[in-house]
């Protein structure tokens, strides 16, 4: 489930079509389901979603309680009825992992991307929004591409967040990984200050990052449309040697796009990347 920025971005352009353009298809429907799945021990969650919100709170609990608020919009009530055919969770439990993957013909084949089919030519949007209640300690993979945010509170774990449409709001996590969006903001507050490598990006969208006090890490910052700022005094680190590569007989020679800044005595390497927006390095 791993995706690169790249293909992020990919999705972006061959997804479904921009909210301004969607058809107001008048045929709906709604339903809420529950489900629940033990954990032996500390664990991993992945939500793969197309269209809608994934919220993850965390509890003093064993278990993985899901409530998913299901949203049919169809053209007809034949759509609607090829709707409830087509869109399926696709649902994968184990006793120390649960993978819930929301399948259609939205999916490209080989990726099983959300890059085939946009709403207009299916006749319907099924939206699934997620509401998760996880143990305290616990890995995430979450994603969404539509009309969803990403919110999660109070996790502590290795996390990887995707969105395209949509902004990632993390509160109160310990841990590290990566959030990355492509139309939205992200808000990261640590509980913890990572102890490993971590990296945020967004191309249309503020990047918000708290860290408690006492942080010590190696920024490399890069922002093309916006500013950098710090609560932090951040001492320079020397540009990374530019990076040398040969394809079909043609020499590529490649600077460091990014910035280096160092908190404290320095430790693991943060990344963050943006393209129209600020980036704030905060204390809490």
């Amino acid at each position: 489930m791993k995706t690169s920025f790249a293909a992020l971005l990919l999705v972006l352009a061959a997804a479904s079509v921009p909210a301004a353009d969607k058809p107001d298809f008048p045929v709906r429907e709604e339903e809420t389901l529950h489900q629940s799945y033990p954990l032996a021990a500390a664990g991993s969650l992945a939500i793969d979603n197309a269209w809608g919100s994934i919220h993850v709170t965390a509890a003093d609990t064993r278990q993985i309680e899901v409530t998913i608020h299901k949203r049919i919009r169809a053209a007809s009530d034949l759509a609607l009825s090829q709707a409830k055919r087509d869109v399926t969770i696709e649902i994968t439990a184990g006793r120390n992992a649960v993978t819930l993957f929301v399948n259609g013909p939205f999916r490209c084949a080989e990726s099983r991307e959300c890059c085939c089919k946009d709403a207009d030519g299916l006749g319907y949007i099924v939206a699934m929004d997620f509401d998760v209640v996880v143990p305290r300690q616990i890995a995430l993979t979450l994603k969404t591409v539509n009309e969803g945010e990403i919110r999660v509170r109070d996790v502590s774990g290795v996390f990887a967040i995707h969105n395209v449409r949509g902004s990632i709001d993390l509160q109160d996590v310990a841990g590290s990984g990566e959030a990355k969006t492509v139309n939205g903001a992200i808000k990261v507050a640590f509980k913890e200050n990572p102890k490993s490598d971590s990296r945020f990006a967004s191309v249309h969208g503020a990047i918000d990052l708290y860290f408690p006090r006492g942080l010590s890490a190696d920024f490399r910052f890069h922002d093309y449309k916006g500013a950098v700022y710090s609560d932090y005094a951040l001492s320079p680190l020397p540009a990374r040697p530019p990076r040398t590569e040969t394809r079909d007989g043609k020499f590529t020679y490649r600077a460091d796009a990014f910035t280096g800044g160092r908190a404290g005595a320095g430790g693991p390497e943060i990344t963050v990347d943006n393209l129209n927006g600020d980036i704030h390095v905060l204390a809490r």
